[in-house]
């Protein structure tokens, strides 16, 4: 078969090949022979790391993990979160977690990700926020300012009884002295 150089941003072609390579290897490991001996298997590999090569989105830049997963499940074919789940040997409820912002990455699963992905580890664990951190960071200094506007009221009916208690005090001493 004839074997081209993958054009820029030509998923389709990249995840075809990618398909024939994992089964092109398939066929060496059943057939019990070293897949470095097989001539297409290595034309796809360098045509494959070429396109990654040329594509290195996913190295040095500043994407949260959740993003750079995404980007390297669909550059890799995988559509759905159960695919590189069970791959990873995690369950896809992890990856879901991760990916919708709710649980951050671990050491573990950045390391596998890592490697499936050749995504420098420092970027997977590059620190984001998580869903719903903003709204934690208003209703914390909402809960501050609730705090300080209930020490205030405390503090202004506590002055407004004293300054009862003092009219109370003067009406009882001009009774008194109308007597």
């Amino acid at each position: 078969m004839k074997w081209l150089k993958i054009k820029d941003n030509d998923i389709d072609t990249y995840n075809a090949y990618s398909t024939v390579l994992m089964k092109l290897v398939e066929q060496c490991i059943e057939n019990r022979k070293d897949e470095t001996e097989n001539s297409e298997v290595q034309i796809l590999q360098i045509i494959l790391n070429d396109y990654d090569d040329r594509h290195r989105i996913l190295t040095g830049n500043k994407l949260t993990a959740p993003q750079l997963i995404r980007i390297a499940m669909m550059s890799h074919g995988f559509t759905k979160n159960i695919e590189i789940a069970s791959e990873l040997g995690v369950g896809e409820s992890l990856i879901s977690q991760v990916l919708n912002y709710k649980k951050k990455v671990s050491k573990n699963l950045a390391k596998a990700l890592s490697q499936r992905f050749d995504i420098e580890l420092e970027d997977i664990l590059r620190d984001y926020p998580l869903e719903g951190a903003e709204i934690d960071k208003v209703t914390s200094i909402l809960s501050e300012k609730k705090e300080e506007l209930i020490a205030r009221k405390n503090q202004i009916l506590a002055k407004i009884n004293r300054m009862n208690k003092t009219v109370n005090e003067i009406d009882k001493m001009l009774q008194e002295s109308a007597v």
